[in-house]
């Protein structure tokens, strides 16, 4: 099927070209569009991307427990336990300042 973000939602495009790729989180909301003739083909492939930083960050033990707290966080907010998702947002950030600077909260 399509669907289709109003403009003014849309945050970013990218032009479709032949020989193109694009790659993205697939939480991230996107469009899906069709493919509009049977000469055309349009291919979908799932992988995974591993990588390494080159300098590593928020790698401290007190930066790892954050981390934690702050991906329980997402998942209680995911399950609609919002009060409690915010306490422990609010407790990783402040237990890592770089944490809250990473994920743009500073």
């Amino acid at each position: 099927g399509r669907f289709r973000w109003n403009e003014d939602s849309v945050v970013y495009s990218c032009p479709c070209v032949e020989g193109s790729c694009l790659a993205f989180y697939q939480d991230i909301p996107h469009e899906g569009e069709p493919v509009y003739s049977s000469a055309e083909e349009k291919y979908i492939i799932r992988t995974d991307i591993m990588y390494a930083r080159k300098h590593p960050i928020c790698n401290g033990p007190q930066d790892l427990e954050a981390y934690k707290l702050f991906r329980e966080a997402e998942l209680l907010e995911a399950d609609g336990h919002c009060e409690e998702a915010a306490k422990l947002f609010r407790r990783s950030l402040k237990m890592s300042p770089e944490l809250a600077e990473v994920m743009g909260f500073m």
